[in-house]
């Protein structure tokens, strides 16, 4: 089953509006929320933390999460939310978003909540981009790419993006790119720049105080 690995800024408001249902002041979380602006990233240690404080403060709720859930509105979801409304289904909805995904973030979405499972593969992205692998790989040869090509450079953005995020371990970053095990991750993420996933973190930290 593939996992979320992050938020949105927009989404965490969600718990703001789930805070005011309830009534409750909850200064602490309400300062951390506000903190993160809608377009901010939003890692999922730091959601399951806010989550969980906000669950403490309504103890008999035997599902805090599905609580928090019911109150989601298009603006808690960002752009895919407001497709959704300009949209005759889900399935148009989704269409625009793989071409808004594409054009602003450089990487199919569809890909990176797959990686996680580890079992990364041209049909399974196929499948859940609604096309056939035939359809996939010849829109990836239109553009002088291949599938090994395409995967590699989604593992490698997004391993450049998780190592600048001081929350994340090396090996948490291993399991997100859908790695067996960490040594697999280093040699391949050298192999991509030149650095080991440390020396690479490291360098960043470095340039960051300076």
């Amino acid at each position: 089953m593939s996992m979320l690995l992050r938020v949105t800024g927009a989404w965490t408001q969600l718990l703001s509006d789930w805070l005011d249902r309830e009534a409750l002041p909850a200064p602490a979380i309400r300062a951390r929320l506000a903190a993160f602006a809608p377009d901010d990233v939003v890692t999922l240690k730091v959601w399951r933390d806010v989550l969980d404080q906000a669950a403490a403060l309504r103890p008999g709720l035997l599902a805090p999460g599905l609580t928090i859930g019911a109150g989601v509105k298009p603006h808690h979801v960002g752009v895919l939310g407001y497709l959704v409304l300009a949209s005759d289904n889900l399935g148009e909805a989704m269409a625009a978003y793989q071409r808004y995904e594409r054009l602003f973030y450089g990487v199919d979405l569809a890909e990176v909540r797959m990686l996680p499972d580890g079992e990364v593969s041209v049909d399974k992205v196929a499948t859940a981009m609604h096309q056939s692998t035939r359809t996939l790989q010849r829109r990836l040869a239109e553009r002088n790419l291949t599938w090994q090509h395409m995967l590699d450079n989604t593992r490698m953005q997004l391993a450049r993006q998780y190592l600048n995020d001081r929350a994340l371990s090396v090996a948490e970053i291993a399991v997100l790119l859908g790695f067996s095990e960490q040594s697999a991750f280093t040699r391949a993420f050298k192999r991509w720049t030149g650095q080991t996933p440390l020396s690479f973190r490291q360098q960043g930290a470095a340039g960051s105080n300076n």
